[in-house]
């Protein structure tokens, strides 16, 4: 991840502080999204999610 210019904010950062929420590191940000909605244990699924890059039983339904 390449840090922000001038000491300027990522949006995850940004969004965060606009919804006055406490946590506004975005790698915990993501972390505990992505270890909220698998479960189990969260090192392990979260490893498993930047491997993969998607995060399974999270895909959109099909429409038919």
């Amino acid at each position: 991840m390449i840090l922000p210019l001038f000491d300027g904010l990522t949006e995850l950062k940004l969004l965060a502080r606009l919804i006055g929420d406490e946590v506004t590191d975005p790698y915990t940000l993501v972390f505990n999204t992505i270890t909220g909605l698998a479960g189990g244990d969260p090192e392990k699924t979260f490893r498993r999610f930047l491997h993969d890059g998607l995060l399974e039983g999270t895909a959109w339904l099909p429409v038919g």
